[in-house]
């Protein structure tokens, strides 16, 4: 069995990206805080990668150094780097994912701010508006299994 279980903060700029086919990909990093035996606190980081919905919720909703859980599976890859070299490169393929959100942390999201400006632009309009923040995520969770590449897809030909 291959699963991996992650909590953590998002510990990276989240990147998105779109295949040649028109699929998201969303690439980041989990901080994962530990105490050792003598109280110390170690951090370990995990590559993510994310695909589809789960790529473009975490896109519009995460940002660095927010709580996040994630499950899915370890990858390995490889590529060649400048120097000719080969690298070979572990991380988490996310299939499933949720965010920690509050109203705390909800202006940092890409969501609140495009929906910030946009009310900001029809307050300018019509004055009587207030801006409500979002109190809840709209998103379900659930892994559509069929939108994920084959491993086949994962190869060494990805254009990034």
């Amino acid at each position: 069995m291959n699963r991996v279980i992650l909590s953590g903060e998002i510990g990276s700029d989240i990147v998105l990206k779109k295949t040649a086919a028109g699929q998201s990909l969303c690439n980041f990093s989990i901080e994962v805080k530990e105490k050792g035996k003598n109280g110390q606190e170690f951090k370990s980081f995990f590559d993510c990668t994310a695909w589809g919905e789960n790529a473009e919720h975490i896109n519009q909703y995460g940002f660095r150094g927010q709580h996040i859980a994630v499950d899915g599976k370890l990858q390995k890859s490889s590529y060649t780097n400048k120097d000719n070299q080969k690298v070979y490169k572990t991380s988490v393929y996310v299939m499933d994912v949720e965010l920690a959100l509050n109203n705390a942390t909800m202006p940092q999201t890409q969501a609140y701010q495009q929906q910030a400006s946009q009310q900001t632009y029809q307050q300018s309009c019509q004055p009587q508006q207030q801006m409500q923040q979002p109190q809840t995520v709209p998103f379900t969770n659930q892994v559509n299994y069929q939108s994920y590449p084959n491993n086949d897809d994962l190869g060494e030909g990805m254009p990034f």
